[in-house]
């Protein structure tokens, strides 16, 4: 097309058109220098989806600019009653004001396990109130955070590991995850050595065998974590059905395997044997 064409096509534009265009020009530009990924609404109005981008550049050019200050700082600094001068109720009481306190100003903890009430508030007052965030006000901007990402749960972590990594080997669209949860060095049933990629060979060329998987039950966990908190050993149930154009087969039982830490600190697994496959 001419440059003629092209300013043609430009004065014959409606302004929404024009305007979804810019958009998608600076669209470009941020994937391109920011490698910034965008999912938007398809129906969101261009002017709306302008004014978006708009907010988000001038967002990331003060961002830098920003001071950090402690959440007991964003909370006012209000003061609440240390954990040991306080009985079972006021704990419930306390406990309940300042969670109150912290979702009024978008601050949220989540707690996966179960904890006690009084853990959950010595820790808000004693270690999160000094917790640095963005000194930021945003209508609608949430801060989360989850309990178990500073008291990490062995329990917890090492029924993830077990449960993704089933999940994933049964669904061949998340293979590429596997290795993430297969310790470096892996032993099989009769005690040979893998490496962890020759594990996950092995789960791969297990799931070739069928067509598709559904997975019924992965529960009734028993874990049994060393002193050191390097190694555990496993027992869970485990269904699962196979099936394939001419047949259908279901795999139920238990299931073990001994988990390790891992370099980065995660629960890995070391060896695994379920129903129907181990390494």
């Amino acid at each position: 097309m001419s440059n003629h064409e092209d300013e043609e096509r430009l004065r014959n534009m409606s302004e929404e058109e024009r305007l979804r265009m810019e958009n998608e020009i600076e669209k470009l530009k941020r994937s391109a220098f920011d490698n910034a990924i965008f999912h938007l609404d398809e129906d969101l109005p261009p002017d709306a989806e302008s004014e978006w981008l708009e907010y988000l550049a001038h967002f990331e050019k003060n961002w830098e600019d920003i001071k950090r200050i402690s959440i007991e700082e964003k909370l006012g600094c209000p003061q609440f009653p240390p954990v040991e001068e306080l009985s079972a109720s006021e704990i419930a009481e306390n406990l309940d004001k300042v969670q109150r306190k912290m979702a009024d100003a978008g601050i949220f903890l989540t707690v996966i396990c179960e904890v006690p009430k009084a853990e959950i508030y010595r820790f808000i007052t004693e270690e999160l109130f000094q917790y640095e965030v963005e000194d930021v006000d945003i209508e609608g901007l949430q801060t989360h955070f989850i309990y178990e990402e500073f008291y990490p749960n062995d329990e917890l972590d090492i029924k993830q590991a077990l449960t993704d990594f089933i999940h994933e080997m049964l669904d061949k669209e998340f293979h590429s995850f596997l290795n993430t949860h297969v310790a470096k060095i892996c032993r099989s049933p009769n005690g040979e050595a893998l490496s962890g990629e020759e594990a996950t060979e092995k789960a791969i060329a297990f799931t070739q065998l069928y067509d598709w998987f559904e997975v019924k039950a992965i529960e009734k966990f028993h874990i049994n974590v060393n002193d050191t908190e390097t190694e555990a050993k496993v027992s869970f149930y485990c269904r699962y059905r196979a099936v394939t154009n001419q047949a259908e087969v279901l795999f139920e039982g238990e299931a073990t395997a001994k988990m390790v830490v891992g370099d980065l600190g995660y629960w890995n697994i070391a060896e695994l044997r379920m129903p129907g496959f181990c390494f």
